[in-house]
């Protein structure tokens, strides 16, 4: 009994442990991503200037923020898998879909 409390009790120990690792932060002003009512003086706040709502009260969609298309692979402290900096980050970077069908994989690594 006591053995098979210590077990648990490890377990528990290290899913806690897991769980502590896997963070995600984000600092700032919660209206850089975030609108109540996608409007401030009856202009929306959508990125794309859109009146539809997001989910989550988002201004955005995920590629709204992620994926601005500029020359920097980071983009007001949000990393970007859409640009052209020639340097990627670890989620790639998916301006690589523009290429010509032409390419292949072996070019397309070459310039990681």
């Amino acid at each position: 009994m006591n053995k098979r409390i210590h077990i648990i009790c490890l377990a528990l120990l290290v899913v806690l442990m897991l769980f502590g690792e896997v963070r995600a932060e984000v600092s700032g002003v919660c209206s850089n991503c975030h609108t109540m009512h996608n409007s401030q003086g009856g202009v929306p706040m959508n990125y794309d200037s859109s009146s539809t709502p997001n989910q989550r009260l988002l201004r955005g969609d995920c590629i709204g923020c992620h994926a601005q298309n500029t020359a920097s692979n980071i983009v007001n402290s949000i990393p970007q898998v859409y640009h052209s900096d020639p340097t990627d980050l670890a989620a790639g970077n998916f301006s690589y879909v523009l290429l010509a069908d032409s390419r292949t994989p072996a070019d397309i690594m070459s310039r990681a």
